[in-house]
């Protein structure tokens, strides 16, 4: 599995829409066009995307409005 971390305008269309389709397979909406506008909302308003690949295929996600974890000295 690969990781990555991007800053949301680093996103294509298509890639928001992968997101937008998992998160509504994860909150059981049969058309994702009915939650798109709020996955975007929720994708500018973060600092960072994350996101879990199986191969090439993006398979989870998370948006996160800081980081988690702080470098120590």
């Amino acid at each position: 599995m690969r990781l990555s971390l991007e800053h949301p305008s680093q996103l294509s269309a298509k890639e928001i829409a992968i997101i937008n389709e998992i998160a509504a397979e994860g909150f059981g909406i049969d058309d994702p066009a009915d939650m798109l506008e709020d996955t975007v909302r929720h994708i500018e308003a973060a600092d960072v995307v994350h996101r879990a690949y199986n191969k090439a295929e993006t398979v989870g996600f998370a948006l996160y409005k800081e980081r988690l974890w702080r470098a120590c000295y």
